[in-house]
């Protein structure tokens, strides 16, 4: 066992906490239904900021695409031999 001694607690100098109830207990449900509502608006928006920066970048890489397919790109010719085939409607 250990050398030193133990001291036997001192009545009422510390008393232990009730526990605490946690924020919305006993609230009413239509607070709660408001609070929810509000947070989703709030974490709504960075999602709109993020999805119009995404549809921002992809038209201007179409537009990039376009113009570099304009500025170096230059009418596509094919040679050699091609190959036709009939095709026949069936009623």
């Amino acid at each position: 066992m250990s050398d030193t001694p133990t001291l036997p607690p001192t009545p009422g100098k510390f008393k232990p906490r009730p526990p605490r109830k946690p924020f919305f207990a006993g609230r009413s449900s239509g607070l709660k239904l408001i609070i929810v509502c509000a947070l989703v608006l709030l974490m709504s928006i960075p999602a709109m900021f993020i999805s119009y920066i995404s549809y921002e970048r992809s038209s201007r890489a179409d537009d990039v695409t376009r113009e570099v397919s304009q500025d170096y790109g230059g009418a596509a010719t094919g040679h050699g031999a091609t190959h036709r085939r009939a095709i026949r409607q069936t009623q």
